[in-house]
């Protein structure tokens, strides 16, 4: 039995790293906040607390805020390391012991992990200059308002159809056929419409955020540029990760990965693919934890599927890659990316996400995760029941 409970630790993480950001760099610092938000994170994970799966999830999800904290306390001196774009180099270092301008500078980076004009900014953030919706508040908002409403009817749509059809009839609580069960079109129908409900519950949180902040004036439109790419850049699997899907947690895993790969003193090559492969597998280790309390005490270990889908990721990364490095020297050369070559490989990224994202929604899918909706309100369930139709629920 722990001291607080784990909703009690998810409210005091952020607090307790806002304070180890807030507080003068004295000896010991990353030892003592480090240390207390490591012993909140694992009472955090410890046990189940709602058997509502949205909010079980939900706090699960604080992994990424936490990890970056330690990340910025273990590997560095923040108020030397991080500033924002436009101001001086070390800008913390000038301020005052508990200061206000301390506060929101450590604040800030709780709450920006891709690091929108600081120097730290993730690569691959789409460009806001010129774009329509970002030349006025009232602009940004519309527009950003239009894709919510757009967002919730395809997620309502989608996440209706996953749970009316994919699950076993009469069950509750993640009872599901496995996809690999289905015939191929039912399955990758199943697999396309999984990735977009996961696709939009990500996006809509982002846009109801910034749609909220901007709308009261408390940051502008510029700091809010698009969470996900162009899925039209997406014609390789390092592509899909690297250009398109967002990139909340890219600089936080990769900070980690890089730190290993320097106490290993690897070479370059090396260090590269280990790299890679270190990112990708912490990534499904921080993404099973979550699931792993949602299936309750009597599951042992994480969910081996979510961590075999993101470790496998980097050796898809590292095959098409060797095999372009082999087309390369066989041809003379590669000039330009012609449209065949964003065929073969829009062909053989869907194939391979076919294959291999089941592996992480059958765990979606076992913990419950899909039963409940991130909206309140169902309009494709109103709609089906006006036309005499019942869908599970």
């Amino acid at each position: 039995m722990t001291l607080i409970s784990p909703i009690t630790a998810f409210l005091i993480l952020p607090g307790l790293q806002i304070l180890s950001l807030w507080s003068p760099p004295f000896p010991g610092r990353s030892i003592v906040f480090v240390s207390a938000i490591v012993a909140c994170a694992v009472i955090l994970h410890s046990e189940k607390v709602s058997d509502d799966p949205q909010i079980t999830y939900g706090l699960g999800m604080a992994w990424p805020s936490y990890l970056a904290t330690i990340d910025r306390l273990l590997f560095s001196v923040p108020e030397a390391a991080f500033w924002r774009v436009g101001e001086k180099p070390g800008e913390a270092l000038e301020y005052g012991m508990f200061g206000w301008k301390k506060l929101k500078w450590g604040a800030a980076q709780i709450f920006n992990p891709r690091g929108i004009h600081w120097n730290y900014q993730v690569k691959g953030i789409a460009r806001t200059e010129g774009k329509r919706e970002y030349r006025s508040k009232k602009a940004f908002v519309k527009s950003h308002v239009i894709q919510f409403v757009q967002l919730c009817l395809g997620y309502d749509i989608l996440h209706s159809f996953l749970v009316s059809q994919h699950r076993h009839v009469g069950s509750i609580g993640g009872d599901y056929t496995p996809l690999s069960d289905h015939p191929f079109i039912w399955s990758f129908a199943t697999t396309a419409a999984a990735a977009y409900v996961m696709f939009c519950g990500i996006q809509l949180n982002h846009l109801l955020t910034s749609i909220t902040f901007v709308g009261l004036g408390l940051s502008r439109p510029e700091d809010w540029p698009p969470l996900y790419g162009n899925i039209w850049d997406a014609f390789t699997v390092r592509r899909v990760w690297g250009c398109f899907w967002h990139k909340l947690i890219r600089r936080t895993l990769s900070s980690y990965a890089k730190f290993a790969v320097r106490t290993l003193r690897l070479t370059d090559e090396t260090g590269a693919i280990v790299h890679l492969i270190l990112t990708f597998t912490l990534s499904g280790i921080f993404h099973a934890l979550p699931l792993r309390v949602m299936l309750g005490p009597d599951h042992h270990g994480l969910p081996l599927g979510t961590i075999f889908f993101f470790a496998s990721q980097s050796i898809a990364i590292l095959f098409e890659e060797a095999v372009v490095s082999w087309y390369v020297r066989a041809t003379g050369g590669l000039a330009e990316v012609r449209v065949w070559h964003k065929v073969v490989g829009f062909l053989w990224t869907t194939m391979w996400l076919y294959w291999s994202l089941p592996f992480f929604l059958d765990d979606m899918f076992a913990s419950g995760m899909m039963d409940a909706s991130t909206i309140p309100f169902s309009v494709a369930r109103a709609v089906a029941g006006a036309c005499g139709f019942t869908l599970k629920s």
